[in-house]
């Protein structure tokens, strides 16, 4: 081999201690060897000098081109430079893409608030070296880090290449956690890697060095309350001496939207209703109904009595989705009201999914120990719903309430007065009158 490799430069012949690179006269030396491009950095100059001896072997008495290219005379048997130019081409490439969310389908790039995303950072890099590789994240306002899943298919810091397989051609510094986003972050996210080889005669089908981490899309956090929006973020891999390479990913949210709460009279009176209580019952429907594009989980609704309203003379409650019947206990729980003016409440274990309407169906009579001309309401309220089961992500509401207005107000009418003697209506001083007096409903 020659002396100074493979850094360089270069040296073979006399000063590498090989006296056999002897050129007869009127022939020529061709000497092949190979190199290994090791960072593309432009335009590569490669320059040969080559210096030659009188005599064979040392005497004090041959010219030569000691020095070469810095010869002094005579000894300027010395040629060169030669050179021959190789451009090289910066192949790199970036790729963000989302991997997985915790929403089935796993797959499909839509998640709810308090959803996990996977997303998956893909630097394929040139052969050779990349000096100071740094990628960065911009994560959009309403997500935050969770963790890394693996980094070049390692899970855990601190972060080395693997021994074999996929991933095995790169070698970097350990990766720490110092160097790492970090739980909780939002905004920018950094991962300082520091120079990357990548073997040139290693696997040449795994030169991505795949990082994989997770975010969750945190509730409260300004995401506007729609059935979809859109949350993108964009990724960037820099190194030394070349412009950053971007790439983006874009979550689709959906959420569950409930706008209203309704309260109505089955049998056809609408608010406010003029009621006979000692005769009549109210049929009650509320319903309430997803208008989103995620289920409502969890959804919590409360039934506000009037003291009017007599709590001992409730039906069970018929709830349903969609006209589904639910089963008391395992569905959905169901507080009857405790006392006079008290509330009827339900708590749903089945979530109300997109475009479905949640209806709870029951009929109350009236209290009769109060008096005519009285006007009392009835509210109903969803008082809360969750992006995730178990009272997880993200709450919304209260919704509501929804009136229904009742009132017994009597309609009495005058006393009617007639005259029934005199005949005449006149009469001299002394003389009898008579008046007939009726009260309406005596007959």
């Amino acid at each position: 081999p020659p002396a100074n490799a493979p850094d360089g430069p270069l040296v073979w012949g006399r000063d590498n201690g090989d006296d056999s690179l002897d050129i007869p006269a009127g022939q020529a030396l061709v000497l092949t060897y190979r190199v290994v491009v090791e960072e593309a950095s432009g335009v590569l100059t490669n320059a040969v000098w080559a210096d030659w001896t009188s005599l064979a072997g040392p005497s004090p008495y041959e010219r030569t081109g000691a020095g070469c290219p810095a010869w002094t005379a005579p000894n300027d048997y010395c040629i060169g430079p030669a050179e021959t130019t190789v451009t090289t081409v910066d192949d790199s490439r970036f790729l963000k893409a989302i991997d997985a969310d915790s929403f089935d389908p796993a797959d499909d790039t839509i998640a709810r608030v308090g959803d996990t995303v996977t997303f998956r950072l893909a630097p394929t890099l040139r052969e050779g070296l990349t000096r100071d590789v740094r990628l960065q994240d911009i994560l959009p306002a309403g997500m935050a880090f969770v963790d890394i899943v693996s980094i070049n298919g390692d899970p855990a810091a601190d972060y080395t290449p693997p021994g074999s397989g996929a991933g095995s051609n790169f070698s970097y510094a350990p990766i720490t956690a110092a160097n790492l986003p970090a739980a909780g972050q939002t905004g920018t996210l950094t991962w300082t890697i520091g120079d990357v080889v990548n073997d040139p005669f290693g696997d040449s089908s795994s030169d991505t060095l795949e990082i994989f981490y997770r975010a969750e899309i945190l509730p409260d956090a300004g995401i506007p309350h729609v059935a979809a929006t859109t949350l993108t973020n964009t990724a960037s891999l820099s190194y030394t001496d070349a412009p950053p390479l971007a790439d983006g990913a874009t979550t689709t949210v959906h959420q569950p939207v409930i706008g209203t709460v309704t309260k109505t009279d089955r049998s056809g009176r609408t608010s406010p209703a003029e009621v006979n209580v000692a005769t009549d019952i109210m049929q009650f429907r509320l319903q309430a109904c997803n208008s989103g594009q995620a289920p409502a989980y969890t959804l919590a609704l409360t039934d506000q009595l009037a003291v009017q309203l007599d709590e001992t003379r409730i039906t069970e409650p018929v709830v349903a989705i969609d006209g589904a019947v639910l089963t008391a206990g395992s569905d959905y729980v169901y507080t009857p009201p405790a006392a006079r003016g008290g509330s009827l409440q339900f708590l749903l274990n089945t979530p109300v999914g997109p475009n479905q309407c949640l209806t709870i169906d029951y009929d109350i009579a009236f209290h009769t120990d109060f008096g005519p001309n009285q006007t009392w309401n009835n509210s109903a309220t969803v008082d809360e719903y969750w992006s995730l089961p178990a009272r997880s992500g993200q709450r919304y509401g209260p919704v509501g309430p929804a009136i229904f207005s009742m009132h017994n107000v009597t309609t009495i009418e005058p006393p009617d007065k007639s005259l029934v003697s005199p005949a005449a209506a006149e009469a001299t001083i002394g003389r009898e009158i008579v008046y007939h007096i009726t009260v309406p409903g005596t007959g």
